[in-house]
């Protein structure tokens, strides 16, 4: 006789608000703790930590914030929006219009999202670009 019952073949997953509960592994969530930042891929050594404002935006979302920690690499943008999830996608393009408050010009530049993360209240977008943009170079 056949019951309609169903028979677990492993226990369920701990739920993700569970204590303990890496969420940057489940599905490509975002890391929480500030302690898993650190399994980020760092950036190269940074050449400017004087934030600069930026506007970044993507095909559905547009963000104002400031990037620190802008190498040659890549860099980290910051927002202060109060979302509860990221706007911008891990591994996804946006765009950067950067501006040089000294000169009134401005450009725009492609990045890639390397990681994700909530620190005080703030999302930082980890990133990576193809080279240093020459409105931000040293010369």
């Amino acid at each position: 006789m056949k019951t309609n019952t169903w028979d677990a073949i492993a226990p369920p997953p701990p739920a993700p608000s569970a204590p303990g509960v890496n969420l940057s592994a489940q599905k490509g969530l975002i890391a929480e703790n500030v302690e898993q930042r650190k399994q980020i891929a760092p950036i190269a050594k940074a050449i400017s930590n004087k934030p600069l404002e930026v506007i970044c935006h993507d095909s559905k979302h547009m963000l104002t914030g400031s990037l620190q920690k802008v190498s040659e690499a890549g860099g980290e943008f910051i927002t202060a929006n109060k979302a509860a999830s990221p706007c911008f996608a891990d591994k996804s393009d946006l765009v950067m219009n950067l501006l040089d408050h000294s000169t009134g010009k401005s450009m725009n530049v492609v990045a890639k999202i390397i990681g994700i993360l909530r620190k005080d209240g703030k999302w930082i977008y980890q990133f990576h670009w193809h080279a240093l943009p020459q409105i931000l170079s040293l010369d």
